[in-house]
């Protein structure tokens, strides 16, 4: 019995099906326990259930039906035949590994902005829509802010708030607030 089972939603993919899931084998392989991948097709009409059955893993099953429901269809009709303690998903046509992960802090808002930054020009298909990613090109994923307690006090001030309590480490970098409302 598999620990993991992946679940892969899949529209007309059958371009890339096979090389992605392979790729997706490769990474749980890593891991060192049982696995096994649910690639589903989401009403593929392209042969993409056959290029993915073509991979001939008894680890990799191929499901599908006939007309196109999205991806969140796609998952939950993967999950009752999902075998492992553990289920996830993941989308069968973003290759992460031409990514990169990108962080720094900007004094002069006082925040961390994180970006994702594509490392080649690329397409790929999210959500049903294909998106062009340009060498370079920074995806803005996050802004962490990171006030002292006392400025963490008087934006709860503003909005309504009044200190209880508040915790911190001994250098004061982490803090848990407890308010209450005026």
């Amino acid at each position: 019995m598999p620990l993991l089972t992946l679940i892969v939603p899949i529209y007309n993919g059958a371009a890339y099906v096979a090389e992605n899931v392979r790729e997706i084998v490769d990474t749980l392989e890593s891991m060192g326990e049982p696995f096994e991948v649910l690639v589903v097709c989401d009403g593929s009409t392209d042969g993409t259930a056959a290029e993915a059955e073509s991979l001939g893993d008894p680890r990799v099953r191929v499901l599908r039906y006939a007309l196109n429901q999205g991806k969140g269809y796609a998952i939950c009709f993967g999950v009752p035949y999902a075998q492992g303690r553990l289920v996830g998903w993941l989308d069968g046509d973003l290759d992460i590994d031409r990514f990169e992960h990108l962080a720094f802090y900007n004094s002069v808002e006082g925040r961390v902005e994180i970006y994702i930054r594509s490392l080649a020009d690329q397409t790929a298909r999210i959500a049903g829509n294909r998106l062009r990613f340009v060498k370079n090109g920074l995806i803005h994923t996050e802004y962490s802010y990171k006030y002292s307690v006392a400025e963490f006090r008087a934006l709860a001030a503003r909005a309504g708030f009044r200190p209880v309590d508040t915790w911190t480490d001994p250098a004061e970098l982490f803090s848990v607030h407890y308010f209450r409302l005026r």
